[in-house]
């Protein structure tokens, strides 16, 4: 009688050679899927949208891409970047499948395959850190307008989003460009001095990104616990109490529980010409636009918490 490992052996020497290397490809490819699925997402997505960009005529319009620009937090990894003498526009690119279901001021989308729902990020928020993040490149250029726009390229079904930010398909990507061009804001002067400017503080190494996708990983791990930090605070009546450098978070019986974020100085929205301002709510403390109920842009404060 053969045991198991005898008896697979015995098959594998049955099995025609063409046989055993389609097999080797298929378990390899499901291997690297498993590993590098999601960059290889990323990477087609962007090369979507590069071959998009490239028919964009030279005389008015220069590419950038997969920028890396250090922050005071970190890094920001931005996908494209267009200089134009219309503005400059900054584009996030998402490569998914299935149904997308998303609001512009929701934390999570939806992502629908079937019957099976996933969340994911909103691409909306992600770039809208990157937006201003160039704005504060580009002080010295108070006249260019900086345009947010979201791509989605593979065969992702954009069925129920409701935004103002333009959230597109790769194809409809160059004609959304082309119709910024009612007034030229800028030289092409300018335009060759902006590029000059991203390129010098684009952070082009191997190491860098290594460290941003730690910094990545970071962040979502802060925000995991942030998240939990609410769902603590349900059913407390929060307080802030605001110190000379920092601000404590306190329950109702006036207990520290942890420090938020304190800014030297107002937080621009992004979304409109408001400010970012602290306001309660049931799950704890946020920032929300001066503007409200016009804009219902909101974010989390993040919080150090209170040794016990």
């Amino acid at each position: 009688m053969l045991n198991g490992l005898d008896f697979l052996r015995q098959a594998l020497r049955d099995i025609p050679s063409s046989t055993k290397l389609l097999i080797i490809f298929i378990v390899s490819m499901r291997i690297i899927s498993s590993l590098f699925g999601a960059k290889i997402k990323g990477f087609i997505g962007e090369y979507i949208v590069k071959k998009q960009l490239k028919k964009l005529p030279l005389d008015k319009y220069r590419v950038i891409n997969d920028v890396m620009l250090k922050t005071e937090e970190g890094t920001t990894q931005i996908d494209h970047v267009v200089v134009s003498v219309y503005g400059v526009f900054v584009i996030e690119t998402k490569h998914y499948k299935g149904w997308i279901h998303g609001k512009e001021f929701s934390q999570q989308w939806i992502q629908s395959i079937y019957s099976k729902k996933i969340k994911i990020p909103n691409p909306v928020k992600q770039n809208y850190g990157h937006v201003i993040n160039i704005k504060k490149l580009l002080v010295d250029y108070p006249q260019i307008s900086i345009h947010s726009i979201v791509v989605f390229s593979g065969s992702a079904v954009l069925k129920n989003v409701e935004t103002t930010t333009p959230v597109i398909y790769a194809n409809q990507l160059k004609g959304l460009i082309l119709k910024y061009n009612e007034t030229s804001k800028a030289t092409m002067n300018d335009v060759e001095d902006i590029v000059a400017l991203l390129t010098t503080e684009n952070i082009d190494s191997f190491k860098s990104k290594r460290e941003h996708v730690k910094y990545v990983k970071k962040i979502v791990e802060e925000k995991q616990e942030v998240k939990l930090m609410s769902k603590s605070l349900q059913g407390k009546d929060v307080v802030e109490i605001k110190e000379v450098d920092s601000e404590l978070i306190r329950d109702k019986d006036n207990n520290a529980i942890g420090k938020s974020q304190q800014f030297e100085e107002p937080q621009k929205c992004g979304f409109c010409d408001g400010t970012l301002v602290r306001r309660n709510g049931k799950r704890g403390a946020f920032l929300g636009c001066s503007n409200f109920p016009k804009c219902r842009f909101t974010t989390g404060i993040e919080i150090k918490y209170a040794e016990q």
